[in-house]
């Protein structure tokens, strides 16, 4: 099964000039409580560096994330999925079969775990194309389906305001140009 993540930056306007030169100069803001709602979360940053390979920390730890998973995978999850469960397990419930147990943990690990893990180089400038840490990224499972009043913020390029409210003429929030 393929998840579909959807990803949010927590960046402050005021810092949105570095990151625009990345991602380009349009996008949309949202209520931080919104997306708290649906389900949007932090995600976990896991810092690297050139040595690291000699602590249990930055790429070492996500290698043993990755070996712990593949052996979950080949010595539980996989030699119990030759058995169909019966039984669906609801949320908050403990499982009722090892089966279920080794579902439910596959599914956690996938979207409750993997999913928010995001590695960043440690060692590069702040002013890199490549530093993610000050994006500070949200992910959400699933698509976001919002309305125009969810819309806080829209940000735009320099002389596309116009355009905008041309486009979406009962546009009440906030525009910003980059």
């Amino acid at each position: 099964a393929v998840s579909n993540i959807t990803c949010y930056c927590d960046i402050p306007v005021e810092s949105l000039s570095r990151h625009t030169v990345k991602y380009g100069c349009f996008g949309l803001s949202f209520d931080r409580n919104m997306l708290i709602r649906y389900g949007a979360r932090p995600v976990l940053y896991i810092p690297t560096c050139s040595d690291d390979h000699l602590s249990p920390y930055g790429s070492t730890l996500l290698k043993n994330i990755e070996a712990i998973f593949e052996g979950f995978m080949r010595h539980l999850y996989e030699r119990e999925r030759q058995e169909e469960s019966e039984h669906r397990r609801t949320l908050c419930s403990i499982p009722g079969a090892s089966q279920e147990a080794v579902d439910a943990l596959h599914g956690l690990l996938l979207k409750d775990f993997l999913a928010y893990i995001k590695p960043y180089d440690s060692e590069l400038s702040v002013d890199d194309v490549n530093y993610f840490y000050s994006e500070r990224e949200w992910r959400r499972l699933g698509g976001l389906m919002f309305g125009m009043s969810d819309i806080q913020t829209v940000v735009v390029k320099a002389g596309y305001e116009q355009r905008l409210h041309e486009a979406i003429p009962g546009f009440r929030g906030r525009v910003v140009s980059m």
